[in-house]
């Protein structure tokens, strides 16, 4: 009786059985190779003075700070703290857009109030009406085409400007690369807003190109940068989300996109663009998010690393923006306070 065979085949010829075994051990010297550069290389090398703190960085906080559940006192507190910090831009979330362009009910008093409590005890500060939604393309609420939905949206911002509103920030998601509709719903928010601060929360930027697939909707390319960078006044990088599980590899991520970020505003024709990087706070797990990996630790030497290169437009950065306030932990102000000392 035969016994089946457990080896290769041996009719393999002789030739190719030497090819793969060197194939098999190129892979594993290559895999232990790559082990060790991720230990001890690294991968966001500098070549100039570190830079300072900025004193110009911007910070997500909750709807409560403008809807009424803090009052004046809160409020002056938690902007003395924030300034102190280098915080100058506050992204007040005043509600998501509805169907109709609109906004969830809100005390106009009330809203006066925390305005009048952050700029009394942190005079400078620009604080910013956060105005978000989902894009109706992608299953959302928000027809970014739909000239009614562009007229509210318009009305809701001179109302809030003439609240006391610095400006608006805008974070409609998700936006596909390219999309036309984003642009004419940027251009008529522009002239909403007017020589206020118009903001924008845009996608990671790619050098890469693909026929068009899902990776459209979280990456833009260097053409669809500049075009939303010449309209607003700054761009705000969501660099999180990345699905980056490996710290220094997220490091390295946020080094390119600072580096490449800088450059496309400086390439936009608009001088007043302005780039800041968005860095997470939130510690739960998803697919696309690894607390891990993606997190100030590893997000802030990536930004100084960037800083530190020569090909960064460092008169175009801003600073970092920080998601978010409300889920910021005591240890991750200390980090940030150690790797980013403030002014």
């Amino acid at each position: 009786m035969t016994r089946p065979s457990l080896g290769p085949p041996t009719g393999l010829p002789r030739f190719l059985r030497i090819v793969s075994l060197l194939i098999l051990n190129a892979a594993f010297l290559g895999a232990g190779i790559a082990t060790i550069a991720y230990f001890l290389v690294d991968p966001v090398p500098v070549d100039r003075p570190a830079p300072l703190n900025p004193g110009t960085n911007a910070i997500w906080i909750q709807h409560q700070w403008f809807a009424g559940e803090k009052d004046e006192k809160a409020a002056q507190s938690l902007a003395e703290n924030l300034q102190r910090l280098g915080f100058r831009y506050l992204y007040a979330h005043v509600g998501p857009l509805n169907e109709h362009g609109g906004i969830p009910p809100y005390d106009p008093d009330q809203a006066r109030r925390f305005l009048a409590g952050v700029r009394r005890s942190a005079s400078g500060t620009k604080i910013l009406a956060w105005l978000g939604g989902k894009n109706k393309a992608w299953g959302g609420k928000i027809d970014l085409a739909d000239p009614r939905i562009r007229a509210a949206v318009q009305e809701r911002c001179q109302e809030l400007l003439a609240l006391g509103f610095d400006g608006v920030h805008l974070n409609i998601e998700p936006v596909a690369d390219g999309d036309a509709d984003f642009l004419g719903f940027l251009d008529t928010t522009r002239e909403a807003v007017g020589d206020h601060i118009l903001s924008v929360a845009v996608m990671k930027h790619r050098e890469w190109t693909f026929p068009h697939s899902w990776h459209q909707k979280w990456f833009w390319g260097s053409e669809y940068h500049r075009k939303v960078a010449a309209r607003a006044d700054q761009v705000v990088v969501m660099a999180y989300d990345t699905a980056i599980p490996l710290a220094k590899v997220y490091s390295w991520f946020i080094r390119e996109q600072t580096v490449r970020m800088t450059q496309v505003a400086a390439e936009s024709g608009n001088p007043n663009a302005r780039v800041l990087i968005g860095l997470p706070t939130y510690d739960y797990h998803r697919l696309t998010h690894d607390p891990s990996a993606e997190n100030l630790q590893n997000g802030l030497p990536g930004v100084l690393a960037a800083l530190q290169d020569r090909r960064t437009r460092r008169d175009f950065f801003e600073g970092i923006a920080i998601y978010a306030h409300w889920v910021t932990s005591n240890d991750e102000w200390q980090e940030y306070r150690r790797r980013w000392p403030p002014p």
